[in-house]
């Protein structure tokens, strides 16, 4: 089983890269794209209007399309102008084999994570790999949509037996969860769990008080 980084952690990474690299990261972090999708990623690929990308399957994986963040669709429009990029242009331009600028995505990641380590005195972000951050999505899509068929799709799994390892990490996540870190709300009626469901909360437990039955839904701060 891989290990799963923490927010933290991934955050860390993020923050310490430089410009193009912390470009990547973020979008592998919020894509969950492999590192050779990502290199192969045509300006585009990226719609920064509706929010969405379109990537390149590899591993014989099926076709899917991905959302990613206001802010980021943002900063990939803002790299794109800078970089005076055209429509069939690569995203980050380097060798024309995806296989081999996954690699040097690879060494340049490497790179910046023992000088990041060093500097914060945390060799636990040593551990880390680049294909962690395909983990940590997968891992982080199926916590919030407890959907292995959803998970499966959004990861270009063809077998959900690769989807299921997920589902396990996510036990170890919650595990690992301390209680002040969820917030927790209780629901009575079905529109109020539809509700709560639709804004990331999952059920935990449910009560009979007074002849009423409340449900206990909890979510990550």
């Amino acid at each position: 089983m891989p290990k799963l980084p923490t927010t933290e952690q991934v955050n860390k990474l993020i923050i310490g890269a430089g410009k193009t690299l912390n470009l990547k990261l973020r979008i592998s972090m919020e894509t969950g794209l492999r590192p050779c999708e990502l290199m192969e990623l045509q300006t585009k690929d990226i719609d920064t209007i509706t929010k969405m990308v379109y990537p390149k399957t590899h591993k014989h994986g099926n076709a899917r399309v991905l959302k990613i963040s206001e802010n980021l669709a943002q900063a990939i429009q803002k790299y794109a102008i800078k970089k005076d990029l055209q429509p069939t242009d690569r995203l980050f331009k380097g060798n024309p084999d995806p296989v081999k600028g996954a690699k040097k995505y690879g060494e340049a990641y490497r790179q910046m994570r023992k000088a990041l380590a060093k500097k914060l005195n945390d060799q636990n972000l040593l551990t880390i790999r680049l294909y962690d951050l395909r983990h940590y999505y997968c891992t982080m899509n199926y916590w919030k949509n407890r959907d292995i068929f959803t998970t499966a799709e959004d990861g270009g799994h063809k077998d959900l037996n690769t989807t299921r390892k997920y589902i396990h990490l996510v036990r170890i996540a919650e595990l690992n969860q301390n209680a002040d870190e969820c917030i927790t709300k209780t629901a009575t009626t079905v529109k109020e769990c539809q509700e709560l469901i639709e804004h990331g909360f999952t059920k935990a437990d449910e009560v009979n008080e007074n002849g009423q039955i409340i449900k206990i839904y909890k979510k990550r701060k």
